[in-house]
């Protein structure tokens, strides 16, 4: 797997994670499980040169790559 591919399913994967998250209970054991994978996955992105920036105001993050544009995500609370 190329390193273009493993941040796309990277990339894929934290954005079903925050849907997940928005549809679970805060204090359930399924969102304490799904906040762990938020976490690993935005070390994983952040190692992997991607820069996130938190935008509360407009409540996305903004995913910078490497002179290839950027993605815009919801932000989890």
């Amino acid at each position: 797997m190329t390193e273009k591919e493993m941040l796309k399913i990277s990339v894929e994967e934290f954005s079903r994670v925050q849907d997940w998250m928005e549809l679970a209970e805060k204090d359930s054991d399924v969102y304490k499980s799904l906040k762990k994978r938020y976490l690993d996955l935005k070390v994983i992105l952040t190692s992997s040169g991607v820069i996130l920036t938190d935008k509360k105001s407009h409540h996305f993050f903004s995913f910078f790559f490497k002179n290839t544009g950027k993605i815009n995500l919801p932000v989890i609370e």
